[in-house]
This record gives structure tokens, sequence and C-alpha cells, in this order.
């Protein structure tokens, strides 16, 4: 994590420099070095979101896309029995006769 943050604060370092460079010995206006640093990153982005399009999962990643779907599936199911708990015991309750309590007083 910190390694990640000094990453950041070096490319943060060198747009600045990259502007500044522009800015003084291409002696050209603040907007078009802007400009041309713009272009510049964009064209770096698109070259790494083709690279990141063309590259197919690992078998590290679909063994984690594997279990996730493994864990919701259980999920789905753990849930569907704890939604019928409830029910089925107000079915019984009824179909016994005992006088049901209000949802409120029963934690008083």
């Amino acid at each position: 994590m910190v390694a990640f943050i000094f990453v950041i604060g070096v490319l943060i370092l060198a747009e600045v420099t990259s502007w500044q460079a522009l800015r003084l010995y291409v002696a050209l206006a603040p907007i078009a070095a802007t400009l041309i640093l713009l272009g510049v990153n964009l064209v770096i982005a698109g070259i790494f979101s083709l690279l990141a399009v063309r590259s197919s999962p690992g078998r590290a990643e679909q063994e984690a896309l594997r279990v996730r779907r493994q864990a919701f599936e259980a999920a789905r199911g753990s849930l569907t029995l704890t939604a019928i708990v409830p029910v089925a015991t107000t079915l019984l309750r009824r179909r016994r006769g005992g006088r049901q309590q209000p949802w409120l007083q029963r934690f008083r």
C-alpha cells in the first residue's frame, strides 16, 4: 500500500515536470502544454486499455470466480431456508389453534 502511494507521487511529479519542460524549453503557452500532455496521457491510457482488453483471465482468476459462484449459490440456498422457517412456524401455530401474539409484544 505504501509503495502504491509512492508510485502515485512519482507519476504526479513526472506529470508536473513534463508540463514545466514543455512550457519552459519548448516555449509553449500553458494551455498548449496542457493539451499536449492530455494527448500523451490519452494515448498511454488507450494502450493500457487495449492490453487489458486483450488479456484473458489466468488460472487463479478463473478459480476465484468458480469459488465466488459456489459461495453465492450456497448463500442463496441458506437464504431460502432462513426465509422458509418463519413462514412454516406461523403456519404450524395457526394450524394448532394457538394464540398468536403481536410481533412487537414478543420483545417486551
